[in-house]
């Protein structure tokens, strides 16, 4: 099978957080490669005039890398014909990205072309939104290497520095216009955020980490010098935010305080960046963990309180009637309404509850199968063994060995 070397590109530009986007006269006068704030700022910004600059000079095999008047960074390069989606020029690029502090930046990209100072907090608010990069080799490896691949041949590839420059002094500034690039970035940012919490509340891993890359790009005005000052506070927001979703995720508040006050206490803990980096993968997984373990979304409250009693009591004596006595419903309406949302009684359901607990400590400990029994509320181990039989298939000491031998490799 052949591999798409461009598409192949693109997965390893997003490992930096960087935006890919193709150029061509078919995408139309529309195409920004800026996060729109050009055509925010100026009346006539056109992108087809740009494009035919790139139509003009750019040559094949040619790695073009550029910073513009606004101090955005850029990688461009010729597509080849054989990787192309229509037959007329295209243009992958690679950026923008910055490479300095988002407040620096605006302060000097408003002197050196002479904008107006009330764009100031705009620009600020617009370059938080921009991808930071400290160093480019990395990037510029990454990229010479697979255009290696894309044009089948690495000799003659080159690089053309500051080949390719906009200046804003020729256009008119909006002056009487709100350009709108920090609520822009602003209303991106709460989207991310909500996208976060909307997979926390789904307990989907993927998608929160993917929401997670994106809201990382842009980068909070710090309240304070301290660095690990100010990420420990977005983390101490996070955890709130995960804890909230994960209750509306109808998990039961007990499950989730505990979790809530151990991560509190991890950020505490943590003595630099790093830490916390890993910290917050931790953080998604667990609490996506709790809402895939213990979400009761769905259920009347009836049921919602049968489940609860029942996770929280599996080493009780448990029987319909114990558990209808204790929520105060009668029997008959608790047995009806449960096999009617859960499809399976509740007799069913314990027992099942039970022999899924029972598995961590036949995995994780060297308790003897009486005592294991013992620690999910069955006192009798042929009882035990019979139930473990029909819901795992296999004997609890033959899924103990397996999980060894599993362990081991």
């Amino acid at each position: 099978m052949q591999v798409d070397f461009l598409c192949q590109l693109e997965e390893l530009i997003k490992a930096f957080g960087i935006h890919v986007m193709y150029l061509s006269r078919q995408k139309g006068a529309n195409m920004e490669v800026d996060q729109g704030l050009r055509r925010s700022l100026y009346h006539s910004y056109d992108m087809l005039t740009e494009l035919g600059y790139m139509e003009q000079y750019y040559e094949e095999k040619i790695l073009y890398i550029a910073r513009d008047s606004f101090e955005e960074n850029y990688l461009s390069f010729l597509v080849p014909e054989g990787y192309r989606k229509q037959s007329e020029k295209e243009f992958l690029v690679i950026g923008p990205f910055i490479m300095e502090d988002a407040d620096c930046i605006a302060d000097k990209v408003i002197e050196q072309n002479q904008m107006p100072i009330c764009l100031t907090n705009e620009l600020r608010e617009y370059y938080r939104s921009v991808p930071l990069l400290v160093n480019m080799d990395a990037l510029e490896g990454i990229v010479l290497t697979q255009m290696g691949y894309i044009f089948g041949d690495r000799e003659g590839i080159e690089i053309r520095r500051n080949f390719y420059k906009i200046d804003p002094k020729s256009k008119e500034v909006n002056y009487d216009e709100e350009p709108g690039l920090s609520m822009a970035a602003i209303e991106e940012r709460y989207l991310y955020e909500e996208m976060m919490i909307n997979a926390i509340q789904m307990g989907d891993v993927e998608k929160v980490m993917e929401a997670n890359e994106k809201f990382r790009q842009y980068r909070l005005k710090p309240r304070s010098e301290d660095t690990l000052r100010n990420t420990k506070n977005l983390m101490v927001v996070w955890n709130t935010l995960f804890r909230k979703a994960v209750q509306q995720a109808a998990v039961h508040p007990a499950h989730i305080d505990g979790l809530s006050e151990t991560f509190a206490r991890k950020i505490e803990s943590c003595t630099h960046v790093g830490e916390l980096q890993t910290l917050s993968h931790e953080m998604i997984h667990k609490y996506c963990l709790l809402v895939q373990n213990y979400s009761k979304r769905g259920y009347t409250s009836i049921v919602r309180d049968a489940l609860n009693y029942v996770d929280f009591n599996i080493r009780e004596p448990l029987s319909l009637k114990q558990v209808s006595k204790q929520i105060n419903v009668s029997s008959s309406y608790l047995s009806a309404q449960f096999k009617k949302e859960t499809g399976k009684t509740l007799t069913e359901y314990i027992n099942e509850k039970r022999i899924r607990d029972s598995l961590v400590y036949l995995a994780t400990s060297e308790l003897p199968i009486r005592k294991v029994a013992e620690q999910v509320g069955i006192y009798d181990e042929n009882y035990y063994s019979r139930l473990f039989k029909k819901y795992v298939g296999q004997t609890a000491k033959q899924y103990r060995n397996m999980m060894k031998l599993k362990y081991k490799k």
